[in-house]
């Protein structure tokens, strides 16, 4: 707020061009944001050994859909389960050999320095690392020394105000959703926010300090009315309200309670700022244009990043959040990426249009004809709405939803210039609608892997939730990765916080028993007196014993086979082979919802039958084979005496079965979960993930195994990589996980990476 009147005071020795001066400090900021760039750029040049990362990730669009030849994979991960002397190979279609091309692997970190990771990674406050505080420092007492070199900042007047705008682009670049330097650095602009705001406080503060020392001269000399009034002096006022403002309005509380409030005021605040800067001093013409240019760059990137387009969404009430599909978009983005969506709609209410929130996506691109997949927690007002006006849908196929039109801008943020499938191991720890980070990174290494694209030998994923019941909406999706997981084994360990309350799902019974437990052989009603049977029988030689008793009868009985459930090391003549025909239930007998296991329906007594189908019942044999005997010349006569409620089925083979209730094996009442997913309450041990993930690589890549498996990284651990999404506790406490590890394994598998997207933020 200089005016003609007034000149600068600093001593005789002062001869410093403070204009000059921060010229030359804007330079030693770019020449170490470029001293950063060459140090990452050759995991940016890494990119281009992988196709997909490289051309993904930046706009979204739409291709036609080619489905892929899992079903050919799978068909023989199933009847050749591996091992460890045993892999299967990759075919494709047509049945040539996938040819493997697996991407490079550039460590974050050379080995040197590995040691420094942990102190750097350790938390001074949540979410705020010794690395960050070391990056401000460097830039703060830059500041400090263009502020005292050759000038007194209680008599200077004009070297404060240099400093306040000379940062300002610095301010905007770290602001923008789309900056050339977050792209050349591999971070997202999530990442670099913490630079915008403590920029934007130094700002604040130069240009305070500047103010007041025209306020206080002025009230000296009794000229304040007179100097404020000057046109000069008023402008420089403008722009000193706009960025207390800005700053008072961007605090936590009012950020966390009134964001839209803080939105507002930010856009406001800069767009009189920078007119008003220009018109109290035109010298400072130059950063308004470097600020000007920023901004109009960023809009220009976001209206061509945008997509207007219509999507489906539904309610999700077990996970308390919103189902968005977006068919018309199905490729442009890359694992662990989000997006800004808006919707267009009146049921969001007047102002809903003006809104636009980030979101995860939770699917893989060109992975489906359901498009681009959002899960959108509810946490606010607008999520809360959107959840509102997806439960006043109609009824469709795939359960109550509608139609809305949206924008979908993006993407933003994701791994940048890391690959995950270039490491040996990949562990991720989310917390709740945080899942959608992991379903995403995991589909797409599970594919990759499929199509001989990545070298990741282990895959954990550990998912926090409050509930329980969270898993029922996502247990197929779960149960699905790991039947395709077929050559990189995937482990889901789920845990929940609260105590569950009220119905729980169909699983929750089966959550505490062992996922590998075998189903139980309940017998039916017998007669009148008795309900349930005394005791389950697990033998398989009853089985045999009965399947024999009612061939010998003439009757052919297709008796169902347990289902396996035994450890993929067994012998394989323990379990019942997967190529033998299964003749389908009766509608009576099938299940009622997938969650929900097949139960026996009510069926007529059977006075001769055995309370016991294990048991050792002679007379019960003798009269099976007398009822079979009586009426050899008519099967269906014979069938329908051996059990009044046995039902007819008429095998694929030709032959008539009966689906015998009293000696078909059934489940327990709670299913079992697939191999590799488990439930438990409590906190998870993190350290015990990570040492288990971080042992299994290295073990896979120096013991015996398929040598498609081994070329993955020839005996050399290429690294494990820690994705977390979530709260930024859960963040602290991976990072602390981490940096707790043995560095003698860490070295070992190559060096561990972390990777965090907070909420929050």
């Amino acid at each position: 707020m200089s005016t003609p009147t007034l000149a600068p005071t600093g001593g005789p020795e002062r001869n410093v061009d403070d204009a000059s001066l921060m010229y030359h400090i804007n330079l030693l900021f770019v020449a170490l944001l470029a001293v950063a760039v060459l140090v990452r750029l050759p995991r940016a040049l890494a990119l281009l050994g992988s196709s997909s990362d490289w051309l993904n990730g930046h706009i979204l669009r739409y291709t036609p859909f080619t489905p892929s030849s899992r079903r050919f994979v799978h068909a023989i991960h199933g009847a050749y389960p591996p091992s460890e002397t045993h892999t299967p190979y990759r075919y494709t279609e047509k049945g040539s050999p996938v040819v493997m091309k697996f991407p490079p692997h550039i460590a974050a970190c050379a080995k040197p320095l590995r040691p420094l990771l942990t102190p750097l990674r350790a938390r001074i406050q949540p979410g705020f690392t010794v690395g960050q505080v070391l990056i401000l420092l460097v830039y703060f007492y830059a500041l400090v020394y263009a502020g005292f070199y050759r000038s007194n900042i209680f008599t200077d007047t004009a070297r404060t105000g240099w400093i306040a705008i000379s940062q300002l682009p610095f301010v905007f670049a770290f602001a923008q959703k789309n900056n050339l330097l977050g792209s050349l650095l591999g971070y997202g602009y999530e990442k670099l926010n913490f630079l915008h705001r403590f920029a934007g406080r130094l700002v604040v503060l130069a240009a305070n300090i500047h103010s007041f020392h025209f306020f206080y001269q002025w009230s000296l000399a009794g000229t304040f009315k007179k100097s404020i009034a000057s046109p000069q002096s008023m402008w420089g006022l403008v722009a000193l309200i706009c960025l207390d403002m800005i700053f008072l309005f961007s605090i936590q509380a009012v950020r966390s309670k009134a964001y839209n409030f803080f939105l507002s005021t930010h856009i406001v605040g800069f767009i009189l700022v920078l007119p008003a800067a220009y018109l109290h001093k035109p010298t400072m013409l130059p950063y308004v244009y470097a600020c000007l240019a920023i901004y109009l760059a960023d809009i220009l990137f976001r209206c061509i990043k945008s997509r207007l387009t219509t999507a489906f969404i539904r309610p999700l009430p077990e996970l308390d959040l919103t189902r968005v599909e977006i068919p018309s978009i199905n490729a442009g983005w890359r694992a662990g990426q989000h997006i800004r969506l808006r919707v267009f709609s009146l049921s969001m209410g007047w102002a809903g249009w003006t809104e636009i929130h980030p979101f995860t996506i939770a699917s893989v691109a060109q992975s489906g004809e359901e498009g681009m997949v959002l899960m959108c927690k509810r946490a606010g007002g607008w999520t809360n709405k959107l959840y509102e006006v997806a439960k006043r849908g109609a009824y469709t196929e795939g359960g109550v939803g509608r139609e809305i039109n949206v924008v979908v801008e993006g993407p933003y943020g994701g791994p940048g210039h890391t690959i995950f499938a270039s490491f040996s191991a990949a562990v991720f720890v989310v917390g709740g609608s945080g899942i959608t980070y992991a379903l995403s990174a995991i589909q797409d290494l599970v594919e990759k892997d499929l199509k001989g694209e990545s070298r990741v030998k282990v895959i954990e994923l550990v998912w926090i939730v409050t509930d329980p019941a969270c898993l029922s909406p996502l247990l197929p999706t779960f149960a699905d990765l790991i039947r395709q997981s077929v050559f990189t084994p995937l482990r889901v360990s789920v845990f929940y916080s609260r105590a569950p309350t009220g119905k729980q799902p169909a699983f929750f019974a089966s959550a505490e028993a062992s996922p590998f437990a075998a189903p139980l052989i309940e017998n039916p009603v017998v007669n009148e007196k008795q309900e349930r049977p005394a005791a389950p029988v697990r033998n398989v030689s009853t089985r045999t014993k009965v399947r024999t008793a009612l061939q010998n009868s003439g009757i052919n009985i297709d008796v169902p086979p347990v289902p396996n459930t035994r450890s993929p090391t067994s012998p394989i003549g323990d379990r019942a082979p997967d190529y033998l025909p299964r003749s389908r239930p009766p509608a009576s007998r099938r299940p009622s919802s997938p969650y929900k296991s097949p139960r026996v329906a009510p069926q007529p007594p059977a006075p001769t039958a055995s309370a016991y189908p294990g048991e050792t019942n002679e007379k019960n044999d003798g009269e099976l084979q007398r009822q079979g005997s009586s009426s050899s010349n008519n099967t269906t006569t014979s069938a329908t005496h051996v059990n009044q409620g046995a039902d007819l089925v008429k095998s694929p083979t030709g032959t008539i079965s009966r689906y015998a209730p009293q000696y078909a094996p059934q489940y327990s009442q709670s299913p079992h979960f697939p191999h590799g997913l488990t439930l438990a309450p409590g906190k998870p041990r993190l350290a015990k993930f990570l040492e288990h993930a971080l042992q299994r690589a290295v073990t896979l890549s120096h013991g015996r195994s398929g040598r498609q498996e081994r070329a993955k990284d020839e005996g050399r651990p290429s690294g494990m990589v820690v994705g977390v999404c979530g709260p930024v506790g859960l963040a602290d406490d991976v990072a602390a996980a981490v940096g707790g590890l043995d560095p003698v394994r860490r070295d070992q598998v190559g060096g561990v990476e972390l990777c965090e997207e907070v909420f929050g933020w």
